[in-house]
């Protein structure tokens, strides 16, 4: 009778245990971790210092088709000035051809990137979530100047890199 006593609250403590256990592990894997801020913050600056600086000399490889048709003929334009031509020449889908050559994969798969000028959608590449539905959209502008035919300004304009 005395071992049955035993028997019983050592069953009873085994099953609290592990009630216990379990009601741990569901809570602990329910919590679900934020996407840190500060990443996409510095891929949207780090995206949009390359756009600006960027020459068409230094990504020639990825753009030899685009020379060898004539659409690129400046060499020394940086990527947002090149972009920001086509747009005043209206070549929106020569720019949306452009730009797809360069921003292919230069983000991790769980980012999306648009590129903007004077806030028309030149790319848009949406691998999670579309913009308005996203939890954080993080932008970086430049202000872009075009030098046409070595004497003509054209703008100031506005680039953009929105990444969410």
């Amino acid at each position: 009778m005395r071992y049955r006593r035993g028997f019983f609250f050592t069953t009873d403590v085994m099953l609290c245990i592990i009630v216990l256990v379990i009601g741990f592990v569901l809570v602990w894997s329910s919590f679900t971790e934020e996407p840190p801020k500060e990443q996409p913050y510095f891929l949207a600056e780090d995206v949009s210092s390359i756009m600006a600086t960027t020459t068409n000399a230094d990504v020639l490889d990825k753009i030899m088709s685009l020379v060898e048709d004539g659409s690129v003929v400046n060499f020394e334009y940086t990527l947002f000035e090149q972009i920001g031509d086509f747009y005043v020449q209206g070549k929106y889908d020569i720019a949306f051809q452009y730009t797809k050559r360069l921003a292919e994969n230069i983000l991790p798969p769980q980012y999306s990137i648009a590129i903007l000028f004077e806030n028309y959608t030149i790319y848009n590449q949406t691998r999670t979530v579309s913009q308005n539905q996203s939890a954080f959209l993080l932008s970086s502008k430049r202000m872009v100047v075009i030098v046409s035919n070595a004497s003509e300004l054209l703008g100031p304009y506005t680039g953009e890199v929105r990444v969410w």
